[in-house]
């Protein structure tokens, strides 16, 4: 059994995540979209990044939601290094995608696009 600070290590921290009105204070910012995604990309006065996740409810039940946001918050804690250091990242599910997508294809298509940033 793991103690319970090897599991904090590995999950996200509270600094890590844009919560609440953060979330709107987007001025200016990159844009992004994928087949699944609207991506933000701001700049922070913090100096690491930032994960802030949405998915409206036109995408489905609160457990579908979730579940939604729970893939997309462990692609971020397995591949941070990825993600822009410095940034505020707000991914948006978009409403209109089905919501049978797996953790596999939300990785790829979350890698490939920051990958190329």
């Amino acid at each position: 059994m793991r103690s319970q600070k090897n599991r904090a290590s590995q999950g996200l921290s509270k600094k890590e995540r844009i919560e609440g009105r953060e979330f709107l204070r987007t001025k200016r910012c990159q844009r992004l979209s994928t087949d699944h995604f609207i991506i933000l990309l701001s700049e922070n006065e913090h100096g690491y990044r930032r994960l802030g996740v949405s998915v409206g409810k036109k995408a489905g039940s609160s457990v579908s939601r979730n579940y939604i946001k729970r893939l997309i918050r462990e692609v971020f804690r397995k591949n941070k290094l990825l993600f822009p250091q410095g940034k505020d990242i707000y991914i948006i599910y978009k409403k209109e995608t089905q919501l049978d997508v797996g953790f596999s294809e939300i990785e790829k298509e979350l890698i490939n696009i920051f990958k190329n940033l």
